[in-house]
């Protein structure tokens, strides 16, 4: 086989530069795993031999082209091999991801941007695991710090996913950093759950509600309470509990905690809670000179509570139907003074388990939390 022309170099090199699948560029391989692995390699050799870079030392505009070339064979190669292992070659899903992120672990295909925010950006994506056979296909949240001067809140937020991992917190997968610097942390994605505001929003759109009843409430809150408790007990704080870094997932009522970049592990006597959000911020944490406490995070776990019954911060009113008892639990995690307030999160869960049975009986009843889209 001889050497290629500059124009059929240019030409492979647009219509390769174009593919998004490997399936493009090695087509139909066979049906199995010994025969497609077999002929992929057979199409790769013959395809590299006509472009390869030593073929074209002392043609300048040529070795240009057939470099690029290079790079994007042995990558397609890669990727139609990982495809073939994990039983996924052939289905085609061009369009399915943006960009392709490569670190010691996995490559991350990036679908799309979930979140756009002041501190970072949120994408989902998935990369391939080749030794489930059953479900290959893993989904993440990638989360990339948008300044990396805001570096060391990643390096925070990585170190207490590798202190404590439970069901109620995304699982952890992997962390980089990009090209230009920037930490990076990947999560397990969070399947079929809302934030409290969308979860919220939804709900009011459903059933004209100003929020959720008290039903959804009692169980909910005790999901959040037992993440609290377990951060906790851990010398950990969150810092900064607001209604979107609280997931439900409506099936099962199941409460996920996220976003730890402010959090503080075992703080010293000297550290601070940055004041992130004023809206669910205590009133101890405004002053910048309390020193992080549980309390802190009780206070601004009862805001988003009385937020997502329909109230306004620590205003609970008097319209919302709720149980006596319930809005007096409510307006205790949420005393403007942090002495009198409980710093106990284990402590109110049992109190609210007390509750669920004194408002409805021992055997309480699991109240279905039916979201449509």
């Amino acid at each position: 086989m001889g050497k290629a022309t500059l124009n059929q170099i240019k030409t492979f090199f647009d219509q390769v530069s174009c593919y998004t699948q490997p399936e493009e560029l090695f087509g139909d391989l066979g049906t199995t795993q010994d025969q497609r692995l077999s002929r992929l390699e057979i199409s790769f050799k013959c395809l590299i031999k006509l472009y390869h870079p030593d073929q074209y030392a002392g043609q300048p505009d040529e070795l240009h082209y057939v470099t690029e070339i290079a790079k994007m064979l042995n990558e397609a190669k890669h990727r139609a091999m990982l495809k073939i292992k994990t039983h996924l070659y052939g289905v085609l899903d061009a369009g399915d991801y943006q960009a392709v992120i490569y670190t010691a672990q996995h490559e991350y295909y990036v679908a799309e941007l979930l979140v756009e925010g002041a501190l970072a950006d949120i994408y989902r994506g998935y990369y391939l695991d080749p030794n489930d056979k059953a479900q290959p296909r893993k989904e993440v949240a990638i989360k990339i710090i948008s300044d990396p001067a805001k570096n060391a809140l990643v390096g925070q937020e990585v170190r207490f996913y590798q202190k404590l991992a439970h069901f109620c917190f995304p699982g952890y997968v992997d962390h980089f950093c990009t090209i230009d610097g920037k930490r990076s942390i990947v999560l397990g994605y969070i399947v079929d759950g809302y934030d409290l505001i969308e979860l919220t929003r939804r709900y009011r759109q459903q059933y004209h509600e100003p929020g959720l009843p008290q039903e959804h409430l009692v169980w909910i809150l005790d999901r959040f309470l037992c993440a609290l408790g377990l951060l906790h007990e851990n010398g950990i704080l969150h810092g900064n509990i607001q209604p979107d870094n609280l997931i439900v997932q409506p099936g099962t009522h199941n409460g996920l905690l996220i976003d730890f970049l402010h959090c503080r592990i075992a703080p010293s006597a000297n550290e601070v809670f940055a004041v992130v959000n004023p809206t669910y911020c205590a009133p101890e944490v405004l002053t910048r000179h309390f020193k992080p406490h549980p309390v802190s995070d009780i206070y601004a776990l009862g805001c988003c509570m009385i937020e997502m019954l329909g109230g306004t911060a620590t205003s609970l009113d008097a319209s919302i139907v709720l149980h006596p008892s319930l809005r007096q639990f409510l307006q205790k995690m949420t005393l403007p003074d942090p002495g009198k307030r409980s710093a106990d999160a284990w402590a109110l869960a049992g109190e609210l388990k007390a509750l669920r049975q004194q408002i409805y009986g021992a055997k309480h009843q699991f109240f279905a939390l039916e979201i449509g889209g």
